[in-house]
């Protein structure tokens, strides 16, 4: 019997040699083989006749090709990915015999076909290469075969543009863990020099078996390595900054999503870089103590004592939640009745804001402060819970935690104490000489200092987020006063319900909803939501006029425009009607009761908005002569767009013989429009060729309100030098505590009134009307 020849498998693909030809497996069943054959299409053979056969041989077994690592190639650039693909396709006509895309029935070429080796084909495919200019051997061809036979089309990716070299180099392992242990050990200690580091990483390594054997490589690239391994540490810098680069988050900061005043507040301490005059005479520092909301950045209160105790903390908590009262000698601008908070809302709910400054009060839920003796003390504690607040400490060493108010402590030594004398700087470097012969302050001179630059400067100060550090808290009050005021006491943050609204409110201000304005403040772009910002605008818009009205009247949106005789109007010239609409609702102001009559069946036939039409009112009223309509437009601060570069803005007084020559040249008609007659504040002019071409200025009117006055010169206009003058005028308004208004009749002027940020809430007009009652409201005179 002869011996049983079985090779290790018989797979479809396999060359084999029998019957004295060279054959290619075609199929492979349980009991037989299909063959090619070179005088027949195919032979099919018993596997037991087959493999019996003296001449029987597998020539070539093709491996199995892995799936391509298509999208390791996304990470390659595009010639590498290119040169990879054109191999692929050499290197399968190399394998099979035909390239990849051949036609069906396509024979291979004589030097490819299945009777030639694979080392035969592979030198074929060589000198095919070379003869094409390609500096290709037998041997890269049999290199790259094996590759993408190994890995797939990815073999033949060139590597070195994607290959990454080891961070350390050829260092071993050891010396850098030994490395990273000497600067660890350092963190909280004094600051050394490298060859310190490299001196205890080296005794580090020879106190372990392991590491007495590993070889150290030369000081050179042990400096190398050290540099790398303290990039960032400050291990050779400062001691202060090195631990609090240790102690800081070891993962990316997230966000504290904080809705509503009071709900988070930080409190810290921190030495007030100033010499102060200490009540024994003494020249000394004093320790600043502040407390922030997170919500807002409001700066709540503030406290200056020698030595911080944790009684000042609990003083500095009570003045928290208490209104600071205006001090003698601070100007009116700085009282809450001229912020832009709803003062009249909240004097309902204490009557201690009568006398208030423009100061936020806003009682904590939950304060967050640092391991400090004062704040960790029985003594403060005991008074979070006494009012019922929530003490949250930080975890030790992680200032981060609480950033805002670190944040706010350093912008007091930069906007406030740099300002004052005996200024000593952040570090003895920064410190000036003979500084206790200054002119110094008395701590209890810089505490009211202090106060009232927090109200006039800190508090109304531009944020480049908001616009206005009190803006998101304006946001909210606003919202609270659309749903009726609930809370207790006259702070915002005692309320669930009010809460749960606030949440709402900014909870549509992410998804996008509700109307939206643009604004850019110091180049970035700020949102705000137009209905709560216009909400207090009307507010104090509404005010205005009601006293201009002289007669107690008020804006209502129902049954019509209110209508009251005042004869002292002034709403419009004597013995005119003056009609004024904002917000949807309006006033009527008339001269006589014959005259209300007339005016009252209008309302009740005509819209608010009709009111100010001059076509409708002729149709129902007799209408003897007309001023307006004009459009009413304000601006909140924060929405303010100040004109950028332009010509030089100067300053002008109003009896000016270059004003006057600016008047005459415009004429009568538009100086009257223009009102830069009457105007209270400095005038702001452009000059060319020695002449004023462009002025503005404004008067000033009662609530606190700066009328706007703007003109041009004839032949200078349509240059955008109206919107430089009146940005100007504007920027002084605001700065004074006012609130400025814009009327405009002209296209023109209500561009430029929308260009500054100004919005428009409003109509005035002013009739006079004949005694004859129009036919259209016979029977309807009735009051």
């Amino acid at each position: 019997m002869s011996r049983l020849k079985r090779p290790g498998r018989l797979t479809v693909g396999d060359r084999v040699r029998f019957a004295g030809q060279l054959r290619a497996v075609l199929a492979v069943s349980a009991l037989t083989a299909t063959l090619s054959d070179d005088e027949q299409p195919h032979l099919v053979v018993s596997l037991l006749e087959l493999f019996e056969a003296d001449d029987f041989e597998v020539v070539d077994t093709p491996a199995r090709m892995p799936l391509p690592a298509a999208s390791l190639l996304e990470t390659f650039p595009e010639p590498v990915v290119e040169r990879a693909l054109w191999w692929e396709g050499h290197i399968l006509e190399v394998l099979h015999g035909l390239p990849p895309g051949a036609d069906p029935g396509t024979l291979p070429r004589d030097e490819y076909g299945p009777d030639r080796s694979l080392t035969a084909r592979q030198r074929a495919k060589a000198a095919e290469l070379a003869a094409a200019g390609h500096k290709v051997t037998a041997s890269t061809v049999a290199h790259r075969r094996r590759r993408y036979q190994q890995l797939g089309v990815i073999g033949l990716a060139d590597h070195r543009p994607v290959r990454r070299t080891p961070q350390f180099g050829e260092v071993d392992e050891a010396v850098v863990d030994a490395m990273r242990r000497a600067i660890d050990e350092g963190v909280n200690g004094s600051t050394r020099t490298g060859s310190y580091l490299l001196w205890r990483a080296e005794e580090i390594l020879k106190e372990d078996t392991e590491g007495r054997e590993v070889k150290l490589p030369s000081r050179a690239t042990l400096y190398r390595l050290l540099t790398k391994l303290t990039a960032g540490t400050h291990a050779l810098g400062s001691a202060e900054t090195r631990r609090s680069k240790a102690n800081g988050a070891t993962t990316p900061h997230g966000q504290l999503h904080v809705f509503a005043p009071g709900e988070v507040m930080q409190i810290d301490s921190t030495p007030l870089d100033v010499l102060v005059l200490l009540d024994s005479g003494v020249t000394g520092k004093v320790e600043l103590t502040g407390m922030i909301d997170v919500a807002t950045r409001t700066l709540t209160a503030a406290v200056l004592r020698p030595t911080t105790k944790s009684v000042d903390a609990s003083v500095l908590l009570a003045r928290s939640v208490t209104p600071e009262p205006m001090r003698p000698g601070w100007t009116d601008a700085l009282k809450m009745s001229r912020s832009v908070l709803p003062h009249r809302r909240l004097l309902a709910l204490d009557e201690r804001l009568a006398h208030a400054a423009a100061r936020p009060v806003i009682v904590p839920e939950v304060i967050v402060c640092d391991h400090g003796s004062v704040f960790i003390s029985r003594n403060f504690r005991s008074s979070c819970r006494f009012l019922e607040i929530d003490f949250q400490p930080t975890h030790k060493g992680s200032g981060f935690e609480k950033g805002h108010i670190e944040k706010m402590l350093g912008s007091v030594a930069t906007l406030f104490a740099q300002f004052l004398p005996g200024y000593t700087g952040r570090n003895s470097d920064r410190r000036g000489r003979h500084l206790e012969r200054e002119r110094l302050w008395s701590l209890l001179e810089l505490q009211e200092l202090l106060d009232e630059w927090i109200v006039m400067r800190f508090t109304d100060r531009r944020s480049s987020w908001t616009g206005s550090e009190l803006r998101r808290f304006i946001d909210y009050m606003s919202a609270m006063a659309s749903w009726g005021l609930c809370c207790r006491s006259f702070v915002w943050s005692s309320c669930r319900e009010c809460k749960r609204g606030a949440r709402g409110v900014e909870a549509r201000e992410r998804r996008g909803l509700g109307p939206r304005r643009k604004s850019v403040v110091q180049g970035r772009w700020a949102r705000h939501d137009t209905a709560m910002t216009s909400d207090l605008l009307l507010d104090r818009a509404r005010e205005l006029w009601t006293e201009l009205a002289v007669k107690p009247v008020e804006f209502s949106s129902s049954d019509g425009a209110n209508v009251v005789v005042s004869p002292g109007s002034r709403l419009c010239p004597p013995l005119w009607t003056g009609i004024v609409v904002l917000g949807g609702a309006g006033i009527v102001t008339v001269p006589s009761v014959q005259v209300a009559k007339l005016m009252a069946g209008a309302s009740r036939k005509l819209s608010d908005e009709e009111l100010v039409d001059e076509d409708r009112l002729r149709e129902v009223l007799p209408v003897l002569d007309v001023l307006g309509p004009a459009s009413l437009f304000y601006l909140d601060r924060a929405d303010f767009l100040p004109a950028q570069g332009g010509a030089a803005v100067e300053e002008a007084v109003c009896g000016d013989d270059e004003l006057a020559a600016l008047l005459a040249r415009a004429g009568e008609e538009d100086a009257g429009e223009s009102g830069l007659e009457d105007i209270t504040s400095p005038a702001f002019v452009l000059r060319e060729n020695d002449g004023v071409v462009a002025a503005a200025g404004y008067q000033a009117w009662p609530q606190s309100v700066a009328h706007l006055s703007v003109l041009v010169a004839p032949g200078h206009r349509g240059r955008g030098l109206a919107r430089v003058v009146a940005s100007a005028a504007v920027a002084h308004a605001l700065d004074a505590g006012l609130l400025p208004q814009w009327r405009a009749r002209p296209h023109p002027s209500k561009c430029v009134a929308l260009a500054l940020g100004f919005q428009e809430l409003g109509s005035q007009l002013s009739v006079r009307l004949g005694d004859v009652v129009s036919p259209a409201l016979a029977g309807e005179t009735t009051v």
